[in-house]
């Protein structure tokens, strides 16, 4: 009798074993989408929860510095990149969003206006679809919400302080 129950846990043992093996395809990657900010600096993020959207404003050495300084006054040459992306589930991390696809990439551009002015100019990449509609903007308002942003702080490391 002990002999026949050493079996039959012998052969539960063994196909719970079996069962365990699979041929389970790679690993996928998150589906986020990577914005390549050539020369860029990351100014600032936020989310939307409202509309399920989540944006980072770059900027260049100058846009930076406008961003920091936050006193409204803007000099030729600073350029600002706010990319906003769709939030999507991250498969990887119950509770977390990710970057989904790419809704619209919205560029601010600093240029001299006249001797003691300057003018910004607006243009705005979306992804193919009727993204403006939905978000129904004007080009003045969303130049303000760009200058509006303020930096990001990022706590800086010095090595006497370790």
């Amino acid at each position: 009798m002990k002999l026949m129950k050493t079996g039959i846990l012998f052969f539960i043992a063994a196909c719970l074993m079996l069962s365990a093996c699979s041929d389970s395809a790679k690993p996928t990657l998150a589906t986020e989408t990577i914005f390549e900010a050539k020369g860029l600096h990351v100014i600032t993020s936020n989310f939307n929860k409202k509309r399920g959207t989540m944006s980072t404003l770059y900027g260049n050495e100058a846009a930076l510095e406008a961003a920091r300084d936050g006193s409204g006054q803007h000099v030729p040459g600073e350029v600002f990149t706010l990319v906003t992306w769709a939030q999507e589930a991250n498969p990887f991390w119950f509770g977390g969003n990710i970057n989904g696809a790419r809704q619209t990439v919205e560029t601010v551009r600093v240029s001299p206006a006249d001797k003691d002015n300057v003018r910004a100019d607006y243009e705005v990449e979306t992804d193919g679809e009727n993204v403006l509609e939905k978000v129904n903007f004007d080009k003045q308002e969303r130049i303000n919400f760009i200058f509006d942003q303020k930096a990001s702080v990022f706590p800086s490391v010095k090595a006497n302080a370790l």
